[in-house]
């Protein structure tokens, strides 16, 4: 794994170098798919494909909405908002920390 240096001097010393991690780039990750690349985008965790996608997050006029098995709910300032009943990640938007999240779940600070 390593490689052992010795340097000779007075006393010998022995060094272990561990190679470094090489930077790897998000899209050549086994599940992972990037497509069209555009601002403001997420991964999203998609359980029918087992991949995460990039995608947009569209906050219009609903409050929760799902999409590849997470579960959206847009909670703006309000940081109790209730957790959706239903089983799933939920991705919480919003400029508070929810009070109301359990393991699990995301929350994309919007401030």
């Amino acid at each position: 794994m390593g490689e052992t240096v010795t340097i000779a001097a007075a006393e010998e010393i022995n060094v272990t170098v561990t190679a470094g991690v090489a930077p790897v780039e998000i899209n050549a990750l086994s599940d992972v798919t990037i497509d069209s690349v555009q601002d403001s985008q997420y991964l999203i965790y998609n359980s029918t494909t087992s991949q995460w996608e990039n995608n947009s997050i569209s906050l219009e006029d609903t409050d929760v909405s799902t999409s590849g098995g997470v579960i959206y709910v847009y909670h703006s300032g309000v940081a109790g908002t209730s957790r959706p009943g239903v089983s799933g990640i939920v991705l919480w938007i919003g400029s508070v920390e929810p009070t109301n999240s359990i393991n699990n779940d995301l929350w994309v600070n919007t401030v």
